[in-house]
């Protein structure tokens, strides 16, 4: 019966959102400021093995990561289906969306909030996107890697779009 609860109470943290601390993330590191000159014109292309380092991960280990970004397949149509890519631009590089509000850190504060997004909004012409109807839970969405036991066990109301993210402002 013991263990029955214990199981009880650990999927309910995990629908409720509490199965992460943000001390357990990467928003209290400090994103490593963008390259000033990564992102000109002449800027050397990223090769074959750090792109597929991306795009072989799954959503939940492509948004808890720094160097690769997570994106809706299709955008505008809700299938379900995500792509894992390189980091792009002075916006992208270093921010985790996992730790954005929407990205399936545990934020339990307006103060840790702002604190997520002012990651991306200090930095020249960036603007945080928030979620549309993007789900963390497992089985709710895939990139060409099935969830992992890394993806939170819980439900969704609402689950295919496209997840929180840091833009150049357009």
């Amino acid at each position: 019966m013991g263990s029955a609860l214990g199981l009880a109470a650990a999927l309910l943290g995990a629908c409720s959102g509490s199965g992460m601390s943000m001390t357990e993330t990467s928003l209290y590191k400090p994103a490593p400021p963008p390259r000033s000159d990564a992102w000109e014109d002449d800027a050397p292309e990223v090769d074959a093995a750090e792109r597929d380092a991306c795009s072989g991960l799954s959503r939940t280990a492509c948004m808890k990561s720094a160097e690769c970004t997570l994106e809706v397949a299709a955008p505008g149509e809700r299938t379900g289906d995500y792509v894992c890519r390189r980091a792009q631009d002075r916006c992208e590089e270093g921010i985790v969306q996992f730790d954005l509000p929407g990205g399936g850190a545990s934020i339990g504060t307006q103060a840790l909030a702002d604190e997520a997004i002012l990651a991306c909004t200090s930095r020249e012409g960036c603007v945080y996107t928030a979620s549309e109807c993007y789900c963390a839970c497992k089985g709710y969405g895939r990139t060409s890697v099935e969830d992992g036991a890394e993806a939170q066990g819980c439900l969704c109301y609402c689950a295919s779009g496209p997840p929180p993210s840091c833009v150049a402002r357009g």
